[in-house]
């Protein structure tokens, strides 16, 4: 159900006193000691000329921006997506409104960053205190994939917050990585897009975390999953699985993010970007899910998922994301317009990401 974008000074006052008692007995931050922004997920600050560079872009920013910064915001206690068959369900519908309301979140922090304007920090500040004091993590790869933009968002005003806000934000990720670190995959999601997301995740929270020792562990973790995950042509086990390149790109779009944080698996993630791009440009996006071995892609198609259509035709635009996060990685841009097609929060933010990104 939707939140107001507003947090009462009590219940502030109150979680904050919460996390500082609580705090005290189980965490390495002592009651009263400095929480550490780490920069991790940064190759450097922010470009401090993006404004007079990029002006034409972060006016259409400012304007998405502005058009959701009084809507009420959804905070979910539980997310709910991964296996629903029922696009009506009342969680799934929650989860997903959810899921965008975390990417406005990061957008309204760059907003913030880039003009300075404190109606773009109290957005995203309000919105990932809420989720911190609502939201149970559950360590499920697929439903809290999307949380990488509660990740993201933090990391761009962390500096701007208060301690005990900080505080309680880092508690929250370190439950996050508890649930995570304790998920039991079965015999296919261990090798599929399941396990993929998850390393996703590790890979941020340990940076955020600023936990180094456990950061080399999930890259090995990733270069050993991705000898079971990709063949040397590319080819997914996902699209193997599901003969969807839906799925090979959903797969892709996890290890693009593990590549831009780690540069972990660099040959084998452009075999797989390679992989998608030579299925776009040649045509071969029809038959979508035809000699699926999954059940639940049948039982999606009945109920009415468009993009699991049996038979149906890869929606390209699902490939511009790929695009821009491998875009940033390299320095590599498509020529091809039609691959680049700016209708959603999260597209916007890998838009801006590379705009802002600077290695040197």
């Amino acid at each position: 159900m939707p939140m107001k974008n507003t947090l009462s000074k009590n219940i502030k006052q109150n979680f904050r006193f919460f996390c500082f008692i609580f705090l005290g007995f189980i965490s390495t931050y002592s009651v009263g000691s400095e929480v550490i922004c780490h920069s991790g997920l940064w190759p450097s600050k922010f470009d401090s000329e993006f404004s007079e560079m990029h002006k034409v872009k972060l006016d259409k920013l400012v304007r998405k921006v502005d058009k959701f910064l009084h809507n009420e915001v959804y905070v979910v206690k539980t997310l709910d997506s991964a296996g629903v068959t029922n696009s009506k369900k009342s969680s799934f519908i929650a989860s997903r409104k959810a899921f965008r309301d975390a990417d406005r979140s990061t957008l309204s922090a760059i907003a913030y960053k880039i003009t300075g304007e404190m109606k773009y920090f109290y957005y995203a500040q309000t919105f990932l205190l809420e989720w911190s004091i609502k939201n149970i993590p559950t360590g499920h790869p697929i439903n809290e994939t999307r949380l990488e933009s509660l990740i993201w968002t933090y990391s761009i005003i962390c500096p701007d917050l208060e301690n005990a806000d900080r505080l309680a934000l880092i508690t929250y990720f370190n439950k996050l990585k508890t649930a995570k670190v304790h998920w039991q995959f079965g015999n296919i999601t261990e090798s599929n897009n399941h396990k993929t997301h998850h390393i996703k995740m590790l890979v941020l929270l340990n940076l955020v975390l600023g936990n180094k020792v456990d950061l080399l562990k999930t890259k090995q973790i990733a270069q050993e999953h991705i000898m079971l995950n990709l063949s040397k042509s590319g080819e997914s086990i996902d699209y193997i699985q599901r003969d969807s390149l839906f799925y090979h790109v959903y797969n892709l779009e996890a290890w693009l993010e593990i590549e831009l944080l780690t540069q972990c698996c660099t040959y084998l993630v452009n075999r797989a970007f390679d992989f998608s791009l030579e299925k776009i440009v040649n045509g071969k996006i029809g038959n979508e899910f035809d000699q699926s071995s999954v059940p639940i892609d049948e039982n999606r198609s009945h109920a009415g998922f468009k993009y699991a259509a049996k038979n149906g035709v890869f929606d390209i635009g699902r490939f511009s994301r790929s695009q821009w996060v491998h875009r940033t990685i390299t320095g590599f841009l498509l020529e091809r317009p039609e691959y680049i097609h700016i209708k959603n929060e999260k597209l916007t933010f890998y838009i801006l990401r590379k705009l802002l990104w600077k290695t040197s």
